[in-house]
């Protein structure tokens, strides 16, 4: 599946950068669920984004307790 999206500007902090909004029920068509951790690489002119298979466990205990999530940012922890 492809789709033409725009890049626009979304608000960071009290400026704007250059953004991208990737939502619709096509995510859980293909694997994607709210909550997921995803891997964004980046380079010239490409982006790809992909499940990250290596956090699922994690996913799994953030649904049934919130504040693994809470904890993780707190700790500035990056998955």
């Amino acid at each position: 599946m492809e789709k033409l999206l725009t890049v626009c500007q979304v608000p960071q902090g009290k400026k704007y950068t250059a953004g991208v909004n990737i939502k619709g029920e096509y995510l859980k068509k293909f694997g994607f669920a709210v909550g997921d951790f995803v891997k964004v690489t980046v380079s010239n002119n490409k982006i790809i984004i992909e499940k990250n298979a290596s956090t699922e466990i994690l996913t799994h205990m953030g649904a049934k307790n919130q504040a693994i999530f809470q904890m993780i940012e707190q700790l500035g922890l990056t998955v």
